[in-house]
């Protein structure tokens, strides 16, 4: 699945536009044009990170997107569509869901038959086989995995910087959805924040904030993470930066 910063060309249209399933039709005009303005051609916020190919997709898809959810009889034709997945998902999730149970009532058998052999045979001065167990510890929760593979990944002279930041993020399958509803920053702040878009961002006390709290979320060192992306701040802004 293509990810283009955060956006995956797969979401469905109002998480392209970032706006709600009730949201009107004023709401959607303001989210398009926002989108459009960000990854215009002429868009600093941009500059350098995607190819013009790229650029020309996700614009397409963007438009395609606003032409279906700012016309109310395609929108409600398109709404139905998405009504529908919950229920599909909910099917695969009752198969799978039996097919583990069949699968545990298999198990159990199965240790039963072994316990009841390994007892005859303990009966006749045999021991019992050994179960062995996993070690403590063995099980590791996904965003801990995500976050070691990006420190491993990271030499110990790089310098941070917010393309850099995108690279690590995306290389370790994280989407700027996760991040923003864990640390309830806005995706549009992270994205600005990964495009090095310093002046449309809040001020330097809240930016600072920001930086370490998404250095943190991908388990990164946050004080060096701070430390070169206010420098950065400080040569593109110069004598305003602070």
């Amino acid at each position: 699945m293509k990810t283009f910063k955060g956006k995956s060309l797969s979401q469905n249209y109002y998480d392209l536009l970032e706006v709600g399933m009730g949201a009107d039709e004023e709401e959607i005009r303001r989210a398009y044009d926002r989108i459009k303005q960000i990854y215009s051609e002429s868009s600093l916020a941009t500059y350098g990170l995607y190819t013009p190919n790229e650029l020309r997709e996700f614009r397409e898809r963007v438009e395609q997107a606003f032409r279906v959810l700012i016309d109310a009889e395609n929108r409600r034709e398109y709404d139905k569509t998405l009504m529908s997945e919950p229920v599909k998902k909910a099917k695969r999730l009752q198969i799978a869901v039996a097919a583990k149970e069949d699968g545990a009532e298999t198990r159990g058998e199965t240790a039963s038959q072994t316990e009841r052999a390994n007892a005859g045979s303990a009966g006749e001065g045999m021991r019992p086989a050994a179960v062995q167990k996993d070690a403590p510890g063995k099980t590791t929760a996904p965003k801990a995995v995500k976050r070691e593979q990006i420190r491993q990944s990271v030499p110990e002279d790089a310098k941070f910087t917010g393309p850099y930041l995108a690279q690590l993020r995306e290389q370790a399958g994280i989407d700027l959805h996760e991040i923003s509803a864990q640390t309830k920053m806005s995706i549009n702040n992270l994205r600005m924040i990964e495009a090095e878009a310093w002046g449309t961002l809040p001020a330097l006390v809240y930016l600072r904030s920001f930086i370490i709290q998404y250095a943190r979320y991908l388990g990164l060192d946050e004080k060096r993470v701070l430390a070169d992306l206010l420098v950065r701040y400080r040569e593109a802004r110069g004598p305003d930066a602070d």
